[in-house]
């Protein structure tokens, strides 16, 4: 754990650490910067975004405590094992943008929080609303509950444009299933689903994800600007794919 100090306003001094996960190796996973704040609103939303530019980590994450805390018997896999549990505000930052969910920042966020405190059990509460549970279980793991959403298919014409995209990334021989975005808190996702399980020797052209910028610029109606909008996260999120693939 390393401290930074923020001058805006009255100098700040803030524990940060970056954490890799889904992965046991040092060159592996996929990085997030974790930053601890006293409050959620300690710093302007516009100096959260500079530090995660600063960072430039794919994603950080800023977390601040909030004020339950409990613990409880659990009966439910070890009788008579004393639960502990604390509750924590969270938010998720890439370079450019906020973004209103990332998974393994969150496992990452868990993983800074665990390290420093005697907890089994952590509930990350959104400014959306929504809430993620982490927990400790075996072999020294992190396991998180995610409020599950639907999804629904791309136009015709963003379908082809992402095909041609996840082609240059992974190559012209992994077909891909389905194309998709995120409804609700899920929205700045793309679900890419491929049609195979041969995926450990593939080479990820990362670089490929730069061509998505045209989802920035196309003039569209409202509803269609959310959605290009929460997709402009796809390049960080699908850059980390190279980390996910190596843990296969």
């Amino acid at each position: 754990m390393c401290t930074m100090t923020i001058d805006t306003g009255p100098p700040q001094s803030l524990l940060f650490s970056i954490n890799n996960a889904f992965t046991d190796r040092l060159e592996g996973g996929n990085p997030a910067a974790i930053v601890h704040l006293p409050s959620l609103t300690a710093l302007p939303d516009a100096t959260l975004q500079t530090i995660a530019g600063n960072f430039n980590q794919p994603m950080t994450v800023f977390i601040a405590p909030l004020a339950l805390r409990d613990s409880a018997v659990d009966q439910s896999t070890s009788p008579g094992t004393m639960m502990k549990m604390a509750r924590f505000g969270i938010r998720w930052f890439t370079p450019e943008i906020e973004v209103l969910l990332c998974g393994h920042g969150t496992i990452a966020a868990a993983a800074a929080v665990f390290r420093g405190e005697d907890l089994t059990e952590i509930r990350f509460e959104a400014t959306s609303g929504k809430f993620l549970v982490a927990r400790k279980v075996e072999e020294g793991r992190i396991e998180i509950d995610l409020d599950s959403e639907t999804s629904e298919e791309l136009s015709v014409e963003e379908d082809i444009k992402i095909r041609g995209v996840v082609a240059k990334a992974l190559g012209k021989d992994i077909p891909v299933k389905y194309t998709g975005r995120g409804a609700g808190h899920l929205m700045q996702y793309a679900l890419i689903e491929v049609d195979t399980l041969e995926l450990k020797n593939v080479k990820v052209n990362t670089d490929a994800f730069v061509s998505i910028r045209w989802l920035l610029y196309d003039e569209v109606d409202e509803r269609d600007g959310v959605c290009l909008y929460s997709l402009r996260a796809l390049s960080w999120c699908m850059s980390l794919l190279e980390g996910h693939l190596s843990q296969v």
